[in-house]
């Protein structure tokens, strides 16, 4: 499966970005971008690819992703 590059929105008074996700699923495809991602789980639990490694999250989950790696959460 091809990664696609997503462009996050950048804003130049901000060093960082911060989004929240509700609902039953993640709405990710498999991606890559080079900006580094922090993931915290709090209350879902599901499959998450980075890079070669395929494994699980769980509630509580804290998750960094660097910059270029591809993956779907």
């Amino acid at each position: 499966m091809k990664a696609i590059e997503q462009r996050l929105p950048k804003e130049i008074d901000k060093s960082f970005i911060v989004f929240r996700e509700r609902g039953k699923f993640f709405p990710a495809p498999w991606h890559f971008h080079p900006e580094y991602e922090l993931v915290q789980v709090t209350k879902s639990t599901g499959r998450r690819m980075v890079g070669d490694h395929i494994g699980y999250f769980n509630e509580g989950d804290l998750v960094l992703m660097g910059h270029g790696d591809h993956h779907v959460l």
